[in-house]
């Protein structure tokens, strides 16, 4: 990129960052501010830092989960699946703290994110005999109605391990899908490779 070309782009990138953060400024309400938070962290994964965002969600996830733990649950799975792609902050927070009970969770979709978050905590955690109940559950039973995040990190698990290999902790999820591949064949397996084919990206 020539210096003419970035110059722009800089002014861009304080200019969202600093409207974000003004807008967090104007509401007390924990819910909106974690979508703020949520927008916060998306501006840093495409124009700034990634281990920025992954922190800005869990830190929002911590403050929302009081009074909007489905918005905590979000958050959290964002963040875990980022953390599986090299992104993880360090911060001292467990995205497993806001999982809840997978079986009482108010929503289809609310219990979609939280088996998502379960598996790819698992996989960032490196126990890859876990996270296939949480991942199988969630391809069979989840429809993203169009939700991005939904429809992103639910084609991780199936996207080419080539690409994950790319991120730093990428072997760890690729290890994870070669342990997945050969259950594909079975009788659950067919019914998961039903929602699609393999070739969806992420």
């Amino acid at each position: 990129m020539t210096t003419t070309a970035a110059g722009p782009l800089c002014r861009l990138e304080g200019r969202a960052r600093a409207l974000a953060d003004a807008a967090r400024s104007y509401t007390a309400d924990p819910v909106r501010r974690a979508d703020i938070d949520r927008l916060r962290a998306r501006i840093e994964w495409n124009i700034g830092s990634a281990t920025v965002g992954h922190r800005i969600l869990l830190q929002g996830a911590r403050d929302v989960a009081g009074t909007g733990p489905d918005r905590a649950c979000e958050m959290a799975m964002i963040a875990a699946a980022a953390a599986t792609f090299g992104a993880d902050s360090g911060i001292d927070i467990d995205p497993t703290e806001f999982i809840g009970d997978t079986n009482l969770v108010g929503s289809p979709r609310t219990r979609c994110f939280a088996l998502l978050l379960a598996g790819f905590a698992d996989v960032g955690h490196g126990r890859l005999a876990d996270p296939a109940g949480c991942f199988r559950q969630a391809f069979a039973d989840c429809d993203p109605a169009g939700d991005v995040d939904l429809l992103s990190n639910l084609g991780i698990m199936y996207a080419d391990p080539a690409s994950l290999a790319a991120g730093a902790s990428g072997c760890v999820a690729a290890d994870y899908l070669s342990q997945l591949d050969p259950m594909s064949g079975d009788d659950e397996g067919a019914a998961v490779d039903g929602r699609g084919d393999r070739d969806h990206q992420h």
